[in-house]
């Protein structure tokens, strides 16, 4: 049996998904907003050390990927001051700021995704409800997807596809507890959250 922190205790009994997600939604919109790219870096770090303690399984490569591809697409669209070149390419400061920018917005705004959407979300209506279930299938699926091999990838990919279907949505997943309400703490965690995350604002 896992030994659980004290932060992994607070996250998964003392927070209700619908609060955590709710809390992610208001918090993206200041990581979308923050200007200065040293901020920005550390929320981005932040994020990725939380979802470290909560062992959650990140695609660290690919999100890596996606930054170096958002800056090497700005920089083929020059502005501003030149900073230094490699031949043809010119590297100019508002060109690799914007491209620091989206860069860090993506990978920032997966960590907060990855720590804000649970799988035992629940969100109401028929849509909310479809909304849910995607989540959960796309949680399972980044959870087991050390299990598909390239060398058998047919086979592989068929025996998740059907694991995903027979299993159900659960209120908890069986490696994570009980799924209790939001506990004060909990709630006064994810309102700090949020509301440090827009003072950096400022």
């Amino acid at each position: 049996m896992k030994k659980v922190s004290c932060f992994e205790s607070l996250y998964f009994r003392h927070i209700s998904s619908s609060i955590l997600f709710a809390g992610g939604l208001l918090t993206a919109p200041a990581l979308i907003l923050q200007n200065n790219l040293l901020i920005k870096f550390y929320q981005t770090l932040g994020f990725l050390l939380i979802n470290l303690i909560l062992r959650k399984k990140l695609m660290v490569g690919g999100t890596l990927l996606f930054f170096i591809s958002a800056v090497l697409i700005n920089l083929l669209s020059p502005f501003g001051l030149v900073l230094f070149h490699f031949g043809p390419l010119w590297i100019t400061e508002g060109a690799l700021k914007t491209g620091l920018q989206k860069g860090l917005n993506m990978a920032a705004l997966l960590y907060l995704s990855r720590f804000s959407i649970r799988s035992d979300l629940r969100l109401p209506g028929r849509i909310g409800r479809l909304i849910s279930r995607m989540f959960f299938y796309l949680h399972y699926l980044i959870e087991e997807k050390k299990r598909v091999t390239p060398g058998n990838l047919t086979q592989t990919l068929d025996a998740l596809f059907i694991r995903i279907q027979e299993r159900n949505m659960p209120g908890f997943s069986s490696s994570e507890g009980q799924m209790a309400l939001s506990t004060h703490y909990g709630t006064l965690f994810v309102m700090l959250m949020v509301s440090f995350n827009w003072v950096l604002l400022f």
